[in-house]
């Protein structure tokens, strides 16, 4: 979760994600995501259309919890 964090971080320090956001909160949001994402995958492998859409889900919902508010 530490390298999420930094990520985040970074993310504030370059001004691409919203300096108000709760680093750790989302930190573990997204690495609890990943973790149930590769689970599924891994009792259902053959099932690449769900794990994409896993993905892109994932994806979406951690644009918008970081985006910066313009």
């Amino acid at each position: 979760m530490r390298d999420v964090i930094g990520w985040i971080e970074q993310g504030i320090d370059m001004g691409v994600v919203a300096p108000t956001v709760d680093v750790e909160l989302i930190a573990d949001h997204f690495t609890a995501s990943v973790s149930g994402i590769v689970y599924h995958w891994m009792s259902d492998p053959d099932n690449l259309d769900e794990m994409r859409s896993l993905h892109n889900g994932l994806k979406q919902v951690m644009a918008a919890m970081l985006a910066v508010q313009t």
